[in-house]
């Protein structure tokens, strides 16, 4: 018994203290996913194969542990691989099998090595965390200086839409929604000076995801906060504590000559795009209908098959513009067998979110995972790795607790505890 004591002593030092040069690697990749596309674009584009790498370094090493729905990723690292080979039977196999194989790794695989640092390590999360935060933070307020018309970088604003560090709007607006989730919820758990920062982030990304213009990030933070609102049980006094900062940061904003409705009008402009109102982008209500409709007849004639994985063949009716609907095109490109994998991961997602709305567990979490899902549903969510890193380190950490229990473990009767307390008895 006082071995093992020792050997819990010593498991506990571990996990409270600094994280291992791959946690940190890791905590970097996290750090930089809402720049992710910005650094392929205009850094480095091997940045996929290197966090590939990261995923198969940490596999040959054992730097695993079971997350939750462990089969469903283990299905998927089986099933994607094949789905590639037969969808691309009717257009290219190699094409098909390279897109294949490099998404079956990493959807497959990360939330093992996630699960690995993030129980082995107490700071890791926070410490991913926060460095998303930050590294997110600095890319809405170059967005918000793109808005004024101003060139940060040579990184201009997309047609009056902000694109922050993201290097797209849509990108922002995503990543600008998962910051006000994180944001509020850590306004419920912090004080003093931290929560003032945490108010600070969740208004800024709050203006950025306006200036993206980005329905699809809107909609996305909607559903997020109604599924975080809902687990955390936010009380009348929560809700009032919240609409006072709105008001406390609008405040602000207008008292520094900035007013905060000006932020509106490239909404106003997107809508009138997505409604087709206007003819000058390619994501309107008709657009996207056209892909579904093209999407759903090539399932009607095969819906086995599938076209292809790789990018060659993901095009629709005018060959270039792609499925809107992440299971749509699941099945569209990757046939039924790909479908059926995201389908299973899809189930399991929304059991994580079901599960949090029932228990009041891990609500941010699941309001990551609420978030990204409604975004893939009228987005070209597909195999960009910047999307599927929040919800797999979503995944990864849920029925975690935030910290290591700090109850004394029950001390072990030595023998000179034996001897004690038989002195004790005979006085």
């Amino acid at each position: 018994m006082g071995t093992t004591s020792a050997v819990n002593a010593v498991r506990e030092d571990r996990y409270m203290s600094g994280t291992t040069l791959g946690g940190a690697v890791w905590i970097g990749i996290i750090a930089i996913t809402p720049v992710h596309r910005l650094v392929m674009t205009y850094g480095s584009a091997l940045l996929p194969y290197f966090i590939l790498t990261a995923v198969l370094a940490c596999t040959l090493l054992g730097k695993l542990r079971r997350p939750p729905g462990a089969r469903v990723w283990l299905f998927a690292l089986c099933m994607i691989p094949l789905a590639a080979v037969v969808s691309g039977v009717s257009s290219a196999v190699v094409p098909s099998m390279y897109v294949g194989v490099k998404l079956a790794v990493f959807v497959g695989l990360t939330p093992f090595i996630l699960r690995y640092y993030a129980t082995e390590r107490e700071s890791f999360t926070r410490c991913a965390i926060t460095g998303f935060l930050v590294v997110q933070s600095v890319s809405a307020l170059v967005g918000i200086m793109q808005l004024t018309g101003a060139s940060v970088a040579s990184l201009r604003a997309n047609a009056g839409r902000a694109n922050g560090l993201a290097a797209h709007p849509n990108v922002l607006g995503l990543m600008a929604a998962l910051a006000i989730l994180i944001g509020l919820f850590l306004v419920h758990r912090t004080s003093g000076g931290r929560r003032w920062a945490c108010w600070a982030v969740v208004a800024i990304n709050t203006v950025a995801l306006i200036g993206s213009g980005s329905l699809s990030s809107m909609i996305s933070l909607a559903v997020g906060g109604i599924v975080l609102l809902v687990a955390m049980r936010v009380t009348v006094k929560s809700a009032v504590r919240v609409a006072v900062g709105i008001a406390v940061c609008s405040s602000l904003a207008l008292t520094l000559g900035y007013d905060p409705t000006d932020a509106i009008e490239p909404v106003q402009g997107r809508v009138d795009t997505v409604l087709g109102v206007t003819d000058d982008g390619v994501a309107s209500v008709s657009i996207r209908q056209s892909t579904y409709e093209f999407a759903a007849e090539s399932i009607r004639s095969d819906p086995f098959t599938g076209v292809g994985m790789d990018s060659m063949h993901q095009g629709t009716f005018n060959g270039v513009t792609v499925v809107h609907n992440y299971l749509l095109r699941a099945w569209y490109q990757g046939g039924l067998l790909l479908f059926v994998a995201v389908a299973a991961i899809s189930v399991l997602l929304i059991a994580m979110i079901v599960r949090s709305l029932v228990t009041t567990r891990d609500p941010l979490q699941s309001a990551v995972v609420a978030a990204v899902v409604a975004f893939g549903m009228t987005s070209a969510f597909y195999d960009q790795q910047q999307y599927w890193i929040p919800i797999l380190l979503a995944v990864a950490v849920t029925g975690l607790p935030s910290q290591p229990s700090r109850e004394p473990a029950r001390p072990d009767r030595t023998t000179s505890d034996r001897v004690v307390t038989q002195k004790e008895a005979r006085v």
